[in-house]
């Protein structure tokens, strides 16, 4: 559980180990790791001051950016749930197994953005990292060519974009748009906490959904992680795992493409763009 503040402070305790303990199993793109079996306590008192702390032990205000990021991956792991939960019951229908490998996926990209939570709240550049911190809170790189795979995959049954689409279609279709518009914004949050000097851009900046649904997404999310986290640096916060802005950038574009599949699963047309003037 993430509270509202985006700290996972929750799974601090299970984190917080010495260098000799056991290394839990390192992610792959075919499984999620183990979660702790120990049991969580939901609340810890210790954040009543407007402090939080990360993975690394070290206390830092909430107005950090780092928690503005975790805030961001929470409320878009909330809006998956969401597009999830509005579909549960529907798996029964003529195209079923394609529904059910769908909210496979997306309760998958939940689970990994856990992940990315994780390593968003153990920075890189911090003096209180140790090497296992960082070795437990790694990301895999190839995580975001299984996205890149899905959206090929749902791309070649959707017909060609032309024009721009407006956020609508079915309601899990619009649900996901939301969520490709929050992911967005999660995007913004995480891009100053990279350590830009080194060219942690490359590679990661184009996208598909960028030139198809780039005019939505502001509207729904924009101004809204400026006031926290803007103008600060990499060097503010600590260094962020380019792997994590990575899989987040790819992921819009996937929840971009999962919106319109969805959709057309419901038998739902999406509203085109056109100019009002």
């Amino acid at each position: 559980r993430l509270l509202a503040c985006g700290a996972p402070r929750c799974l601090l305790r299970s984190l917080q180990v010495s260098a000799v303990a056991a290394e839990r199993p390192r992610l792959s793109s075919h499984s999620i790791r183990a979660q702790p079996s120990r049991q969580m306590k939901i609340y810890t008192r210790t954040g009543d001051r407007g402090t939080s702390a990360l993975f690394t032990g070290e206390r830092r205000p909430k107005t950090d950016p780092i928690f503005d990021a975790l805030g961001c991956l929470d409320e878009l792991s909330a809006q998956l749930g969401v597009a999830i939960a509005d579909w549960r019951g529907l798996e029964d229908a003529a195209d079923e197994q394609l529904r059910r490998e769908l909210l496979d996926r997306l309760i998958r990209v939940q689970c990994l953005l856990q992940e990315c939570m994780s390593c968003v709240a153990t920075p890189r550049g911090s003096p209180a990292a140790r090497q296992f911190h960082l070795d437990r809170s790694d990301f895999p790189t190839e995580l975001a060519k299984e996205l890149e795979a899905w959206i090929d995959e749902y791309t070649s049954e959707l017909p060609p974009l032309r024009q721009f689409i407006l956020p609508s279609g079915s309601s899990v279709g619009a649900r996901l748009h939301v969520a490709r518009a929050v992911c967005r914004r999660a995007e913004r949050s995480l891009a100053c906490l990279l350590d830009t000097s080194g060219g942690a851009f490359g590679g990661t900046s184009g996208d598909a959904s960028g030139s198809t649904s780039g005019s939505t997404s502001g509207g729904a999310s924009g101004g809204t992680s400026g006031g926290s986290s803007g103008g600060t640096s990499g060097g503010a916060s600590g260094h962020l795992e380019p792997s994590v802005y990575a899989y987040v950038n790819r992921l819009s574009d996937f929840l971009f493409t999962a919106a319109r599949f969805a959709s057309k699963l419901d038998g739902v047309d999406e509203t085109v763009h056109r100019p009002v003037r």
